[in-house]
């Protein structure tokens, strides 16, 4: 990934064994000038007072195993410097803009309850903050899409029939019979009215 910016890091302490315990705890002020994505471990330096035995750095804002930093070695005969350019992607970046952040120095020892190292103890950190690329489509995926969306306005059949031609010409509408007349009535038939009318008027024959 492309680097936007870098800035390192010296921390130091001096590590005071004590409590009969085996981890200690520090913190100490990043004062970084950038949200950080990952974090590149360059130098772990350690000067023994008294304490052997071998050690581990910790933070809580590293993806690490154990959020182990680093390891150094406590030994009567040498100091130990390392540079084991060891990069971590980190948890939880917005916690180390404000404030101190937390260290831990536990004992690996499981057989042993010795006191912690008892020295003093100097890391140098590289942060760097990675430019990430906004994640684009790939061809195939594209060409997807666009199949997708081309088909997305074509008519869909409910049923699984074909669908209905409206277009053929619609079957000739049946023909109602027409009612029947009732046959006309013959003059004279069943008429008293035809028959008063044939009567000649009794004023006419005066």
């Amino acid at each position: 990934m492309p680097i936007k910016q870098r800035q390192v890091v010296v921390v130091h302490r001096q590590l005071a064994a004590g409590g009969g315990g085996i981890e200690e705890e520090f913190s100490f002020n990043l004062g970084l000038d950038f949200v950080p994505t990952s974090v590149i471990v360059r130098t772990i330096a350690y000067r023994l007072n008294s304490a052997t035995g071998l050690h581990a750095i910790r933070t809580s804002w590293i993806k690490s195993k154990d959020n182990n930093l680093g390891l150094f070695i406590c030994s009567a005969n040498n100091d130990f410097v390392s540079n084991p350019n060891t990069t971590f992607k980190i948890s939880n970046p917005g916690s180390l803009i404000n404030g101190d952040t937390k260290f831990s120095i536990k004992k690996l020892t499981d057989a042993e309850i010795d006191p912690t190292a008892d020295g003093a103890l100097g890391l140098t950190l590289e942060f760097i903050q990675e430019d990430y690329p906004e994640p684009s489509p790939l061809v195939n995926e594209m060409k997807q899409l666009i199949n997708v969306l081309s088909n997305v306005n074509k008519p869909r059949d409910v049923y699984p029939f074909d669908n209905i031609d409206r277009t053929q010409s619609q079957p000739a509408p049946i023909e109602q019979p027409k009612p029947v007349n009732e046959p006309e009535e013959m003059e004279g038939e069943g008429d008293d009215t035809s028959q008063d009318k044939k009567k000649k008027n009794p004023l006419m024959e005066m």
